[in-house]
């Protein structure tokens, strides 16, 4: 089983009509950072960022979760070093597979230690009626992807391309849509811990 955390993960959570199944995008070199971020500590549990990211979807209400990374039991790239396009890319690949049921991923990255249950449940309860990538509105992560077809085909046409690796080149090409950010939120609660100052500030 590779990235699979949880007693039950074999079950997407239903959400309307919508399946979804986590994923942490944990394959970053973290060259900012100098050091592996989602093996870092958080001081006030113990929890590394990874096991943090993971428990976050879970207590969204997504009993299946995957990781992005190149550790044993994540799934790897198809197409190494190609950002986090090369992790939903090889993930959406998997969970057509191992989760045929699924009809969704919601993706988060393994550096947003702020991010809430709430507001990725506010994302989840738009996607129920999303026909494409939602996303909140100015920033690329969380999002929300449809196992859609038409998608699949424009990650591995970007990726065997190698020039449009950008998440926001992805959003252009499928018509993403989006929503607004909750209002009242934490104004730190999406950004991304990319150096070491920040690790540092937030672990205090």
């Amino acid at each position: 089983m590779v990235g699979v955390c949880g007693s039950n993960c074999s079950t997407p959570v239903t959400l309307g009509n919508t399946q979804v199944v986590g994923l942490v995008l944990a394959g970053g070199q973290s060259l900012r950072m100098g050091q592996d971020k989602s093996k870092l500590r958080l001081n006030h549990n113990g929890v590394s960022l990874l096991e943090h990211a993971k428990q976050l979807l879970q207590k969204t209400g997504l009993n299946s979760v995957l990781v992005s990374g190149s550790e044993l039991d994540q799934i790897p790239d198809i197409y190494p070093n190609s950002g986090p396009l090369g992790g939903i890319h090889a993930a959406f690949s998997y969970t057509r597979t191992n989760h045929p049921q699924a009809t969704g991923l919601m993706v988060i990255p393994v550096d947003m230690p702020n991010l809430t249950s709430d507001t990725l449940t506010t994302l989840l309860k738009a996607a129920s009626s999303a026909n494409t990538v939602l996303h909140f509105k100015d920033l690329n992560l969380p999002m929300y992807i449809p196992l859609q077809k038409n998608i699949f085909d424009y990650l591995e046409g970007a990726l065997v391309d190698g020039k449009s690796l950008s998440l926001y080149r992805l959003f252009a090409a499928v018509l993403a849509e989006t929503i607004p950010v909750p209002s009242g939120i934490n104004h730190c609660e999406l950004d991304n811990i990319n150096y070491p100052a920040q690790w540092n500030g937030l672990n205090q």
